[in-house]
């Protein structure tokens, strides 16, 4: 028996072979008691190498009675302690009262900058409280600590953002359901809002429980083995009896990592919660550098709107979070963009196209897709773009500007995006070039 075992809801004991795992499991530091787990009990009497008892069935283990253990040990070497090992309350509520102070940290932190203010800071006891009551079920409370501790025994760097994302995907998803946004579409209950938060905060647990497999690959390929083994995420859950909206949820946002992208524009609960896991997951990812180089908050708002107007994001949530994080004008402006995709009204219309959706290089031209140079609004003196490469819905060929629709969008972009793209254009010009 493993002493992760510790963790499981259907083990009420467990087995401890040696006093060198006692002390490893413990947390047993002679000079620093502080992170000692003070809550392990004896499930049956310890007895000594000549068969007497030294503590009795039910016994605390403390440091000093570690200590005691090690004196013994030291003078007969070729005897090993057998533990029979059980959790107290005591132990339950410490390892509750640690994750619910990680998670006010995490709030903390975010609620220092003004881009969060109305997503946490405002809420800040409110989702404190909310999480304090869904800490309530013990089975919960170990499976999450399962989580924490497979990250703190970790050597290797940076194995804490693993857990850290998923408290922050669980904070994200109940900050978004709680969106004007989102209530418009389809407010939800409690008992939803509890699956919902149960999907986010397991969602990448495979990741948690396989942390040195990840960052032991090469930089480069660690993304793609997250994306594989969060598939494990349901199974690794199955002890706390999720609801099968919880687990289809779950499934269909890792799906999303795989191009399955069905869910995308459904918005019915489970759909909805995939959706809000997805976007949580992406923005999370890129807020944190977990896999590549951070970005500016601005930046990743960008990049979701792009990808929710090609429809490979949904536009709900990605609504509701550009707006909650301060950017409506992103929001407004791709919107306007899709309204000026249906200006065109020449033979059939729907002819414009803007051109390019390069990330911050946003577009600042509408180009037409079907060469329609007899209308009045083609631009048939000049080709403003030659595409080498296929983009989107343009082949390989030279393209001429739509005025109208390019006309309309400047003048919105001058007026409402003009400050972000300055900042994106001192950011380009600050980069270094690149190496030949």
């Amino acid at each position: 028996m493993s002493i992760m075992d510790i963790f499981s809801p259907d083990t009420d004991t467990i087995d401890i072979s040696g006093l060198d795992t006692l002390i490893s499991f413990s947390r047993y530091q002679p000079h620093h008691q502080d992170n000692f787990f003070t809550g392990l009990l004896l499930a049956e009497d310890l007895m000594s190498h000549k068969g007497v008892t030294l503590y009795t069935n039910g016994t605390t283990i403390t440091p000093d009675r570690i200590a005691r253990l090690v004196e013994i040990h030291d003078m007969y070497p070729s005897f090993e302690f057998e533990f029979k090992i059980k959790r107290s309350p005591e132990l339950i509520s410490k390892f509750k009262q640690e994750i619910i102070t990680k998670l006010a940290k995490l709030l903390a932190f975010r609620s220092k900058y003004k881009i969060y203010t109305k997503f946490f800071g405002e809420n800040k006891k409110e989702i404190l409280s909310y999480f304090d009551n869904f800490f309530i079920d013990e089975a919960r409370i170990l499976t999450v600590y399962k989580m924490k501790f497979l990250t703190d025994a970790s050597p290797l760097k940076n194995s804490m953002l693993f857990f850290n994302h998923s408290l922050s995907m669980a904070m994200f998803a109940y900050a978004l359901v709680h969106t004007d946004e989102i209530k418009k579409v389809a407010p939800f209950s409690q008992e939803e809002i509890n699956e919902l938060v149960s999907a986010a905060l397991f969602y990448s647990f495979g990741a948690t429980n396989q942390t040195d497999t990840i960052l032991k690959e090469e930089p480069d390929n660690r993304k793609e083995i997250y994306n594989d083994v969060i598939r494990t995420s349901p199974d690794l859950v199955k002890d706390l009896n999720p609801t099968p909206r919880t687990l289809e949820a779950m499934k269909f946002a890792s799906d999303y990592n795989f191009d399955v992208l069905d869910f995308v524009k459904k918005e019915d609960k489970t759909c909805l919660m995939a959706n809000i896991i997805t976007i949580s997951d992406i923005f999370l990812q890129t807020e944190s550098g977990l896999f590549e180089v951070r970005k500016k908050i601005s930046h990743i708002i960008d990049g979701l709107n792009i990808r929710a107007i090609r429809s490979k994001l949904n536009n709900t949530v990605v609504k509701a979070l550009t707006i909650a994080l301060h950017f409506k004008d992103i929001f407004d402006f791709y919107e306007e963009m899709e309204m000026l995709k249906n200006l065109c009204q020449f033979e059939g219309g729907n002819h414009g196209l803007p051109y390019p959706l390069t990330g911050f290089k946003s577009p600042t031209l509408f180009v037409c897709k079907n060469h329609k140079n007899l209308c009045e609004y083609y631009e048939k003196s000049l080709k403003a773009v030659t595409v080498v490469t296929p983009l989107e819905d343009l082949p390989q060929g030279k393209y001429a500007r739509c005025t109208i629709a390019t006309q309309k969008l400047l003048d919105f972009y001058r007026g409402h995006y003009g400050e972000i793209k300055e900042d994106f254009r001192k950011s380009e010009k600050a980069k270094p070039a690149p190496s030949a």
